[in-house]
């Protein structure tokens, strides 16, 4: 099992699927905002521009796949994951307690050196509030449809890494 996940994860189809999903997550937040006409909030921008850098690094990661270096991208793709995972939990908890919405507020979601929401407003504009209960699909908000599939796309890549580990201790 561990040689077929080392191996698809040096294939070039499994890091286009990985960088398709994150385009698959972009259009679907856009469409929410503007089919469904939820305004993102300060979490959401937030969000849509680490799935942004996701689809950047697991891009950029195709082409070192077959080095030992692809583990540092996979490693990153994590660390993106848990900090998404940490904005859709926060939103999760606003949402469920919105007394505490002093977390999310109309301050600015980017720093002044990467003003992504002057640069593309249509997208990183943040106009919603955090607390705002969105649409429910399966049951769930759609911070808590995030939370697991950061779940799942973090166990998906942490067995990546045991692979590769795996394959350098032998």
């Amino acid at each position: 099992m561990w040689d077929k996940i080392r191996l698809f994860s040096t294939e070039k189809k499994s890091w286009l699927l990985f960088s398709s999903f994150c385009l698959f997550l972009e259009m679907s937040a856009l469409f929410v905002q503007y089919f469904l006409k939820f305004e993102p909030c300060l979490i959401c921008v937030q969000q849509r521009a680490l799935i942004l850098l996701l689809m950047i690094v697991s891009f950029a990661g195709m082409f070192f796949r077959k080095s030992k270096i692809s583990i540092f991208f996979i490693l990153g793709l994590m660390g993106i994951i848990g900090k998404i995972f940490d904005l859709a939990l926060n939103k999760t908890l606003l949402q469920m307690n919105p007394s505490v919405a002093g977390f999310c507020s109309i301050e600015k979601p980017f720093p002044n050196w990467l003003p992504m929401d002057k640069w593309f407003p249509a997208i990183f504009l943040n106009q919603g509030d955090c607390s705002a209960t969105d649409i429910d699909i399966l049951g769930m908000s759609l911070s808590e449809n995030l939370m697991l599939i950061s779940i799942i796309l973090f166990i998906i890549l942490g067995m990546v890494v045991i692979s590769k580990l795996k394959k350098v201790s032998n």
